[in-house]
């Protein structure tokens, strides 16, 4: 198996761009 981390977009970006926040989610396969 491996361990992976998902890095997932949760949050909309600002009209600059600015990416507000992420969430991390782990995942064995």
């Amino acid at each position: 198996m491996f361990h992976i981390l998902v890095n997932r977009l949760t949050a909309e970006k600002l009209p600059d761009g600015t990416v507000l926040s992420y969430e991390y989610d782990e995942a064995e396969i």
